[in-house]
């Protein structure tokens, strides 16, 4: 059985003194279910991860409002990121993790509520994905200032955005709104639901073990697909300006 391999560290029970304070354990992460999880993504994709919530086929209309109860959503989900810093500086673990998967469903809510009743809006089109990026960061630096996630993941996470960031102004720079790919949906809410587990990976509970194996499993298909929708909207992008050079 083909594994990558994952490191964690865990605080020592017995430091000696001068010795290290924490014992790096290494673990395995299935590249079966890395597969398994990238084919089960895929089809939501495919059947409607952007349809959900939406009446009859037709695309739909695009709003020039401002309070919409999908904008209200993804305004709760902002302010609630100084509360999550706030409850895990805290070691309150176990509530910053409910409360981030709190923020993961309602990034799927938000969507479902523009299309249901009809509030799609150019300000959410707009919002919904800085709100993304900002929670993403966040959490990521979060986690890592705390020393409960390793630094070269939100290392890695930080650098696709800050990659992302150029990308759209130098290629995007005249367009406030980019339509969100599937695959960077996808990225955004595997690392969502993914990234949180490294709050209470360790823990001795019914499930534990389940836990880390999601949380891994997770994170790794989330970056992973972080840099394919960074592609994407490179490509997207150099497209555009080649489309116009040529007019």
């Amino acid at each position: 059985m083909m594994q990558i391999p994952f490191y964690r560290c865990e605080l020592n029970a017995s430091p000696v003194i001068g010795g290290p304070a924490c014992v790096v354990i290494e673990e395995g992460i299935d590249v079966a279910a890395i597969q398994q999880t990238l084919s089960v993504l895929t089809r939501w994709a495919r059947t409607g991860m952007f349809r959900a919530g939406a009446r009859g086929d037709d695309p739909p209309v695009i709003h020039d409002r401002l309070l919409t109860w999908a904008n209200g959503v993804t305004m709760i989900r902002l302010s609630a990121l100084p509360v999550f810093v706030v409850v895990t500086i805290n070691n309150a673990f176990g509530g910053a993790f409910v409360l981030l998967w709190a923020l993961a469903l309602m990034d799927c809510v938000d969507g479902y509520l523009a299309r249901r009743l009809n509030q799609v809006s150019r300000l959410g089109m707009i919002l919904d994905p800085i709100a993304d990026r900002v929670t993403v960061a966040t959490v990521g630096i979060t986690l890592a200032a705390i020393e409960v996630m390793p630094w070269w993941i939100a290392a890695v996470i930080l650098a696709r955005d800050a990659l992302l960031f150029v990308s759209v102004v130098t290629l995007f720079r005249d367009r406030l709104s980019i339509k969100v790919t599937r695959v960077g949906k996808i990225s955004t809410l595997s690392l969502l639901f993914g990234v949180p587990g490294f709050l209470i990976r360790g823990g001795n509970f019914p499930g534990s073990s389940a836990l880390e194996v999601v949380t891994a499993t997770l994170t790794v298909v989330g970056v992973i697909l972080y840099y394919v929708s960074l592609a994407q909207y490179v490509g997207r992008g150099v497209r555009l300006r080649l489309g116009r050079s040529l007019r």
